[in-house]
């Protein structure tokens, strides 16, 4: 389910990428539609991951609500390559809230210990990019049908999650939750604003997008594999002091990879340990986060980083980001 999960993200999110550079939506889009995009795509994952959290307490392990969810996600994605850009990031919201607490479920239950998160988020940048790149809006039909297909054999699929609790209350009554919760959430801040703001003189070409959004995608599904057999500080550490090495010298392109690489190992890390704050909410947990990225992605598309040289950038973005994670995994 997890892989199957993992190819719809990154078709979703490429033909969210493909309308907006050139569907039809982008034909009258200027920056207010782009950001209402990104803030429904990004900031409504957190109230729908309440309402699925809600509801799916229900389920007895069946995964009825996180499925709809993905089917209600598809839909309005694909409905939304017509209608605008407020439909298509609700559908693409929706899609990631349904997957994700399928992926949790599932990774929870198979003992992956985050595994299977970094390899259920780590498509979605490849798809971003290659959807960006093609701007083609022909294109778009043949990954359509195969989401369409993708999204009946998730409903099909016979497997169920095991230990689906009720909502715990005192959860959201305890001070160290919401500790925790804020230091992930600012390195996932960092790491979006970052992420967006770095622009390397290697980075322009359109094979070198399509290598970075891959060096993205490994690290993503690294870092859940990492994290497992490290450990939670001793993998921030040396995910994040490698790449803070390797943006030193990102002016080269086998470093700046490199270093966008580990450093995107973090998000299956703040992922799971967030989750692991908040077991009973998946949807929640998973929403809180993407909410975080929004928050990041405010100030790197207004400029506020423009005059800040990539090196600096990236470097000072992993040191604080590690700072930030070995301060919340001395809580564990």
């Amino acid at each position: 389910m997890t892989a199957l999960l993992s190819i719809m993200h990154m078709i979703t999110d490429f033909l969210c990428a493909l309308t907006m550079t050139a569907g039809v939506v982008s034909q009258t889009m200027g920056l207010n539609e782009l950001v209402l995009y990104n803030f429904c795509a990004f900031a409504l994952q957190m109230p729908f991951g309440i309402a699925a959290d809600r509801l799916s307490a229900y389920d007895g392990g069946r995964e009825r609500t996180a499925r709809l969810t993905v089917l209600a996600g598809v839909v309005l994605t694909l409905a939304g390559c017509f209608l605008g850009p407020a439909v298509l990031g609700t559908g693409n919201a929706l899609f990631h809230v349904g997957g994700g607490m399928i992926t949790i479920r599932r990774d929870d239950a198979c003992g992956f210990r985050g595994r299977g998160l970094g390899v259920f988020v780590a498509p979605g940048a490849v798809g971003l990019a290659c959807g960006a790149i093609l701007a083609d809006p022909s294109k778009m039909w043949l990954p359509a049908a195969v989401l369409v297909v993708l999204v009946f054999c998730v409903l099909m699929e016979k497997g169920q999650s095991a230990g689906i609790q009720s909502i715990d209350p005192d959860v959201l009554l305890s001070r160290s939750v919401w500790i925790s919760a804020a230091l992930l959430s600012a390195v996932v801040v960092i790491r979006s604003a970052a992420s967006l703001a770095m622009q390397f003189p290697w980075k322009s070409a359109p094979y070198t997008i399509i290598l970075a959004a891959c060096a993205s995608a490994l690290g993503k599904a690294a870092g859940g594999f990492v994290s497992a057999s490290l450990g939670y500080r001793r993998a921030a550490a040396v995910s994040l002091l490698a790449s803070a090495v390797c943006f030193i010298a990102g002016a080269n392109m086998i470093c700046g990879l490199a270093g966008l690489l580990f450093f995107n190992m973090t998000m299956p890390m703040t992922l799971y340990g967030l989750k692991q704050k908040m077991p009973s909410m998946p949807g929640f947990a998973f929403g809180i986060l993407t909410f975080a990225l929004f928050i990041g992605y405010l100030p790197a598309v207004s400029g506020l980083f423009d005059a800040v040289s990539s090196v600096v950038l990236g470097a000072g973005a992993s040191l604080v980001s590690l700072v930030l994670l070995l301060a919340e995994g001395r809580k564990e």
